[in-house]
């Protein structure tokens, strides 16, 4: 059962659509990731999803209601916690959850059970009394979430949580995530992070404002048919440029500390490794490893993005 439910949704700046005939379903109970580099939309698809703002055409419903036309209803189901860390930091952390639950008129009765709940949740019970501006960027994170969470939404739109705080913070902002889908709570969450998406129940890839593919990250990784071989050499930037693309050849790009060469379909791998190895050889590369590599989630986004160019 879908949750929300967008159509031709589009956001045009002037000649730039930053947002391009989004049209998605985001079922209930699941984790949806968008996924991109920084300026895909990704930021400008979460407010148009919320009502922040309005969109150029096309239109968005969230349980049965569309969303420019009830923005009072559906305001109270859903949660929005932007980029920035935007709470106040003047405010304690238990100012801040009550500023919140005001506005969102809280019951006075509910209101210290749910706090007690976000506290539990967040841990940070022991933080009540701090300033927001003097906690670390990720429990400023974790407080964000709780203030969206103090009204028990339906639907989550996090707008890349995870950005600029440590890996330690990362791992915890998933589990609470992982918890809150086990409550039976919606959430959409952005991120540039190829790993990320695959924490995801589905994913949309998003390029320059349009969707690019929508589906689970495993099917998405089994759809990639290509050859890839990653080569680890004494100068990848020196060897990239090596290799042209050609009939066979799809893309070359660095990955780590290697290279990854893509090819549009199955290869004699034996004989392109010999062949590899000699242009190489030819222009003074030391190479220190070369195999076949199983696709990643980003080899299928730069895939994608290259076919779609």
């Amino acid at each position: 059962m879908s949750i929300l439910t967008t159509t031709n949704l589009t956001k045009q700046y002037e000649n730039v659509y930053a947002v391009n005939g989004l049209s998605m379903s985001v079922k209930q109970g699941e984790i949806f990731g968008l996924v991109g580099p920084d300026g895909s939309g990704k930021t400008t698809s979460l407010r148009l999803l919320c009502g922040v703002i309005n969109a150029t055409k096309g239109n968005v419903n969230l349980s049965g209601y569309d969303v420019a036309a009830n923005f009072d209803i559906v305001s109270g189901l859903i949660g929005y916690m932007p980029q920035r860390f935007s709470l106040y930091t003047d405010l304690t952390v238990e100012e801040n959850m009550e500023f919140f639950a005001d506005m969102y008129s809280v019951p006075k009765k509910q209101r210290q059970e749910r706090m007690k709940e976000l506290y539990e949740f967040s841990r940070l019970e022991k933080f009540k009394n701090r300033l927001a501006q003097n906690l670390s960027g990720g429990m400023q994170k974790k407080l964000g979430l709780s203030c969206c969470l103090i009204h028990t939404p339906k639907l989550l739109l996090l707008d890349e949580p995870t950005t600029g705080v440590d890996p330690v913070s990362r791992h915890e902002l998933w589990e609470l995530l992982h918890r809150l889908l086990e409550k039976g709570v919606t959430i959409i969450v952005s991120t540039p992070y190829m790993d990320e998406a695959e924490k995801c129940t589905r994913v949309g890839l998003m390029h320059n404002g349009n969707f690019i593919a929508c589906d689970s990250p495993a099917n998405l990784k089994a759809s990639m048919k290509n050859t890839i071989l990653e080569i680890w050499c004494a100068n990848a930037r020196k060897a990239r440029g090596m290799f042209g693309i050609d009939g066979a050849l799809e893309s070359i790009y660095p990955f780590g500390d290697t290279l990854h060469l893509v090819y549009k379909n199955e290869i004699p791998v034996k004989a392109e490794t010999e062949k590899i190895k000699q242009i190489l050889k030819q222009n003074n590369i030391e190479l220190f490893d070369i195999k076949q590599a199983v696709p990643t989630f980003e080899d299928v986004f730069i895939s994608l993005v290259s076919k779609g160019s």
